[in-house]
């Protein structure tokens, strides 16, 4: 079952104001877990427990009815038992008062009412912040130093690959001059702490476990390997939103890469052989763009890797970074909402798959040749 943010416990009587509450936290960018489930389906209470078991807060809407209600008194109970007070918020949508054995359950955990403290301005930024609190800093310490670690990701593993720190150059350097434009000018050599990135793009398995939602371009239908397929068609603001999600799915800080972050790991780091793509002068054996895609994406992991073993690092698609557009060199303060994006995409040309290509984009673009790989740089190493 999947992991949410909130599980609602409501009286059925509240339905109206329970699924408004639902509504605003769902656009807030939250996940919730609201039980519509009859009571006849077998399955009901076996249900309901996962949903509060998988949940990261429980949300007790508090009323006249819940008092005198069956089912959430339960909930209240089993959500006491399993989870830590933080995580359980109470929220009370009337002035009732509660019935002595809830006041009892409730004594040690802070109550709020929604006549003084609204769904949008007091709610919504407690429950944001909870969250929030909930992401750990670095990776477990048994994690450091090793080569490849394999987070867990619901029932996938999202597998990371470390990155050894140290300096190179990046930008229009000897091998890429030929086909280089202006914003890759000058080439300058970076220097990196190590950290980890994801050994693939995000998969569109992934990203609906973390999202609940998949709206790919090039989902494939009836096909059961659809999931081993490049999340795309996705904002930046998406993008980064998915970053925040996985954070708080895994209990580790995700980030988009920086665009030098990208373009070291893609250029092969402390191991690179000074390649044109990412892995090979050769860009059929490492890339799926114009020349060879036949107008689609495809699976992850199909062609070769580069000296450090990422896939897909150029071409299938472009990979939104954090790094706002601006020039190299420029002493500008970066403005507005455009960023740049890496690796070239499934129909575009050889030139524009090259591991120093930059291409700049509004935070709204989105394409079915759009999406993005993931690093993990706090603390690491």
């Amino acid at each position: 079952m999947k992991q949410y943010d909130v599980f609602i416990s409501y009286s059925h009587k509240d339905f109206k104001v329970a699924k408004s509450i639902c509504k605003a936290i769902t656009e807030a960018g939250l996940s919730c877990f609201f039980d519509e489930i009859s009571m006849e389906n077998p399955e009901f209470w076996p249900i309901l427990a996962q949903g509060i078991k998988n949940c990261k807060i429980f949300l007790y809407l508090g009323s006249n009815h819940t008092a005198k209600a069956k089912i959430t008194p339960k909930e209240l109970g089993f959500a006491i038992e399993y989870k830590e007070a933080k995580y359980i918020y109470p929220y009370f949508i009337d002035d009732s008062q509660l019935p002595e054995v809830h006041k009892l359950m409730l004594s040690d955990i802070n109550q709020r009412y929604m006549s003084r403290h609204p769904v949008d301005t007091g709610l919504i930024p407690d429950l944001k912040r909870i969250l929030e609190m909930d992401v750990e800093e670095s990776l477990p310490g048994k994690m450091l130093k090793e080569d490849i670690i394999k987070i867990e990701v619901g029932r996938f593993q999202l597998e990371m690959i470390r990155v050894e720190g140290g300096q190179l150059g990046i930008g229009a350097t000897q091998e890429q001059e030929m086909y280089a434009e202006s914003n890759e000018y000058p080439s300058y050599v970076v220097t990196l702490p190590a950290y980890y990135m994801a050994k693939y793009p995000i998969t569109q398995d992934i990203w609906e476990y973390v999202m609940g939602y998949n709206k790919s371009y090039f989902r494939q239908k009836g096909d059961p390997t659809f999931g081993h397929y490049p999340a795309e068609h996705l904002t930046h603001d998406e993008a980064m939103e998915f970053v925040r999600r996985l954070s708080k799915v895994t209990n580790i800080q995700f980030s988009l890469p920086t665009e030098e972050e990208w373009e070291y790991a893609a250029r092969g780091g402390q191991k690179s052989q000074g390649f044109k793509y990412a892995g090979s002068n050769d860009i059929d054996e490492v890339a799926w763009y114009k020349g060879n895609a036949y107008h689609t994406t495809h699976p992850v992991g199909e062609k070769k890797p580069n000296e450090l073993g990422f896939y897909d690092m150029s071409g299938n698609v472009w990979e939104w970074t954090k790094t706002p557009a601006l020039s190299y060199g420029s002493d500008a303060i970066p403005g507005g909402n455009v960023y740049i994006r890496r690796g070239g995409s499934w129909f575009h040309e050889a030139q524009n798959c090259r591991v120093s290509m930059r291409y700049p984009s509004d935070h709204s673009k989105k394409t079915s040749g759009l999406g993005l790989r993931v690093v993990i740089r706090e603390n690491v190493g």
